[in-house]
């Protein structure tokens, strides 16, 4: 799951009631577009366990450790903490996105072995990035699991199933949430295959409004694939970090 900028400590109560749920409504929002970027061919949801499987999977997921993203690739003044991401898939999310898109099912359902790096923070310009490596059971799936992302349906299957969920996060809440928009973002192409979306969720409440920009980029090389996600709170995340952070994702898979 992506994961939102620390809040500022100095905020006031209400204030940081709203930045809380924006946080917390714009997550929900980041695990849903992380369903495509992290889905896997069937073969992998079909191997059985069967002698050598775990060690094999240990491997592979030690091999995706080796392509994250660390401190040392920030600028001065980033911060790390340790992921909250539990590297789990929704299921009824994948297939409902899937058949909405138009592909198979089983390209979007499958766990594939995968690796979360820590949570990056620039908590002064309210930043976060985290990344996600998986390696896919060959270079096809990877490339496929891309393209579904990559797909001119997606930015509608994604924000019409995300308003759904977000309707049911926020039904209880003082605090309301604007139209949510997932569209294409133009990027530069890297590895084999590469595709971008940006999530855009204005969130308000107590007279305060927070606008949340979600920015998701899926790069294939080989069997891995990494996505990083960029998160911003009242502005978008600088582009020239943005790419510099991708082309060194980009660099360690394969």
């Amino acid at each position: 799951m992506a994961s939102l900028p620390s809040p500022p400590t100095a905020l006031p109560a209400h204030r940081m009631a709203v930045y809380r749920m924006a946080s917390a409504t714009a997550a929900v929002a980041a695990a849903a577009l992380g369903l495509t970027g992290i889905a896997a061919i069937a073969a992998i949801a079909a191997i059985a366990p069967a002698a050598g499987a775990a060690t094999g999977h240990s491997a592979a997921v030690a091999q995706a450790k080796k392509g994250l993203l660390r401190l040392s690739d920030f600028p001065t003044g980033w911060t790390s903490s340790p992921s909250t991401s539990t590297d789990q898939k929704n299921e009824v999310g994948a297939r409902e996105i899937a058949t909405c898109i138009g592909v198979p099912v089983k390209t979007l359902v499958a766990n594939p072995p995968q690796a979360t790096s820590p949570q990056f923070d620039q908590t002064t310009k309210n930043l976060s990035v985290t990344e996600q490596v998986a390696v896919l059971p060959t270079a096809a799936a990877s490339r496929a699991d891309t393209a579904a992302l990559a797909n001119p349906k997606a930015p509608g299957c994604l924000t019409a199933y995300l308003a759904k969920a977000l309707a049911t996060t926020t039904s209880s809440s003082s605090v309301s949430t604007g139209a949510l928009t997932v569209a294409r973002l133009p990027f530069p192409r890297y590895g084999t295959a590469s595709t971008a979306v940006t999530l855009t969720l204005p969130v308000e409440g107590s007279g305060v409004s927070i606008t949340t920009v979600v920015d998701v980029v899926v790069v294939s090389q080989g069997k891995e694939q990494a996505t990083v996600t960029l998160t911003s709170l009242n502005g978008g995340f600088p582009t020239a970090l943005a790419k510099q952070l991708v082309a060194t994702a980009a660099r360690r898979i394969g």
